[in-house]
């Protein structure tokens, strides 16, 4: 699987899991929503903090050696990616916080990660891996793509491992 599959691969279960999340976050029943929406919150936060990780080893090293170019975009992914790892601690921050049954005080700092995590996948997909794409090393690119199968196929072993065990707890409470 190429670096490219594997990277659509983990931007399509985290959107998957925003949806979710916005989804539960528009729930009428408050007590539900809320329980459900910091379930997924600290799925995704783990997901995504495993992702860029993934992001940060895969691009550093071939686009770091590029042009100014490369350089520049490897630059604009640092910044979203702190800018996001910020987003991920405030909401972390706040789910240990926050009473459970506050969904209004969720809802938005919720929406904003998930808001910015899609812009942050669509200026990836539509700059970054042009980029990345062009570098001329194939084992560089061999490389990249065998760590990113192993990373996909990890985060749908934790999101499935994960959302089972939610599951049987929830059965088990009710």
């Amino acid at each position: 699987m190429s670096v490219f599959r594997s990277l659509i691969e983990e931007h399509r279960m985290l959107r998957a899991l925003a949806g979710r999340l916005g989804r539960a976050l528009e729930d009428p029943d408050e007590r539900f929503a809320c329980r459900e929406a910091r379930n997924i919150l600290l799925l995704l936060l783990r997901a995504l903090e495993s992702h860029q990780q993934f992001e940060d080893r895969v691009f550093t090293e071939p686009l770091a050696s590029g042009g100014e170019d490369r350089r520049r975009a490897l630059s604009v992914l640092a910044r979203e990616h702190r800018e996001i790892a910020n987003l991920r601690a405030e909401t972390t921050s706040l789910l240990q916080l926050v009473p459970a049954a506050s969904l209004m005080v969720l809802r938005p700092q919720a929406l904003s990660l998930a808001d910015a995590m899609g812009k942050h996948f669509d200026r990836e997909e539509r700059e970054l891996w042009p980029r990345l794409n062009a570098v001329e090393s194939r084992s560089v690119r061999a490389h990249a793509d065998h760590e990113a199968a192993a990373q996909v196929k990890e985060m749908r072993r934790e999101l499935d491992g994960y959302w089972t065990a939610v599951t049987e707890y929830l059965a088990s409470d009710s």
